[in-house]
């Protein structure tokens, strides 16, 4: 399954949930999407999360929609940090998912993977 596969573009986010309940082990993020021009919700859960950054926006009166998601290059410097970071203790590689929204929220989650759910 690849980002890039889903039409994120005016999708809604209805909720995020991070789960730290047993760190190390259970490390995700959870974005519930409502996808664009359908009523059809579905958990996107990033799975193995190293590092999140919920850079959120509040003051806005609209729903929450979804931009654009990419997959960050190799030399994005949070992923590079990461990787030196965690680097020797990884036998999997790394994603950094980047999310932007309409009203200016970005999200930016570096995980092994993703996985996307009915909700």
């Amino acid at each position: 399954m690849n980002i890039s596969d889903f039409y994120w573009h005016d999708s809604i986010i209805r909720n995020i949930n991070v789960d730290r309940t047993n760190p190390g082990n259970v490390d995700t993020v959870l974005f519930e999407i409502q996808w664009y021009d359908t009523d059809e919700i579905s958990n996107v859960i990033f799975q193995n999360v190293y590092w999140a950054d919920l850079a959120l926006i509040f003051a806005n009166m609209g729903k929450e929609t979804i931009s654009d998601i990419t997959i960050a290059n190799e030399d994005d410097p949070d992923l590079v940090e990461c990787q030196r970071i965690w680097g020797m203790h990884l036998n999997f590689k790394l994603n950094c998912y980047v999310m932007n929204t309409h009203f200016g929220s970005k999200i930016k989650i570096i995980a092994q993977d993703f996985t996307v759910a009915p909700s």
